[in-house]
């Protein structure tokens, strides 16, 4: 397992790494039920289970029924913002995966997609 391939929870959310495939969370006996069957459910389209978090979040389509998802979930992405004034030093912004959505496009390619979390009380009160 790499340094980015993780998965841990504290007493409100689950934290993924950005480089765990979904396989990794499909197959873990950590990972809740309820996150595999909404996986299964509504977010397995166009997905391979060899891609990672950070692949998964990048493909994701503003409007779609993926992101509708993963904001009823509470999903916050953790990214690293390289700082405008100083080259090579990088400062981290955690936000939604609407936000996210919107600002990947304009960053093309100087962020890095480092965590993922879930609300805990988010997944208890989503509907299958």
């Amino acid at each position: 397992m790499k340094d980015d391939q993780y998965f841990y929870q504290d007493l409100n959310r689950y934290y993924f790494g950005a480089g765990t495939t979904l396989k990794q969370l499909m197959e873990s006996d950590l990972v809740p039920i309820k996150l595999q069957v909404i996986y299964n459910r509504y977010l397995q389209e166009d997905t391979s289970l060899e891609m990672s978090m950070a692949d998964f979040l990048s493909g994701l389509q503003a409007g779609s029924i993926k992101e509708r998802v993963l904001f009823a979930l509470k999903m916050r992405v953790h990214v690293m913002l390289p700082q405008e004034k100083q080259r090579g030093l990088f400062r981290e912004k955690i936000m939604t995966v609407k936000e996210w959505n919107r600002l990947k496009a304009d960053l093309a390619g100087e962020w890095v997609l480092r965590e993922i979390e879930l609300s805990k009380r988010a997944l208890l009160f989503f509907e299958v």
